[in-house]
């Protein structure tokens, strides 16, 4: 790895980190992004041009002179919990209670995550 470009290794990196696995649903936004297909239909994302969304935010985030003016958002599908089904009639109109769902880790800010 050490004859590769600096380019060519953090587009390694990506690869590596699986950041170039999509999904099996495109959005027209996505389409210019995606390269290829896999076989079970999950779209693979160019780490080309992903890097250079990567640098053009580096660069934009450089030029903000307060750091505390920067916030970072991700998710991580992992985190994703599926919504609890929805009440049956029964449930609705009954007098026992529905068992509450548990919620994730709050927030920094203090609010649940559900």
């Amino acid at each position: 790895m050490s004859n590769l470009s600096k380019d060519n290794k953090d587009i390694l990196r990506l690869i590596s980190s699986n950041t170039h696995i999509g999904t099996k649903n495109l959005s027209h936004q996505m389409k210019p992004y995606v390269e290829s297909k896999t076989s079970e239909g999950v779209h693979l994302i160019n780490p080309k041009l992903t890097l250079e969304k990567i640098k053009l935010a580096a660069r934009v985030i450089v030029t903000v002179e307060n750091p505390e003016d920067i916030i970072v958002l991700f998710t991580e599908t992992s985190k994703f919990r599926p919504s609890p089904p929805a009440p049956t009639d029964k449930e609705r109109f009954s007098n026992t209670p529905i068992t509450p769902v548990a919620c994730a880790d709050p927030l920094p800010d203090g609010l649940p995550v559900c």
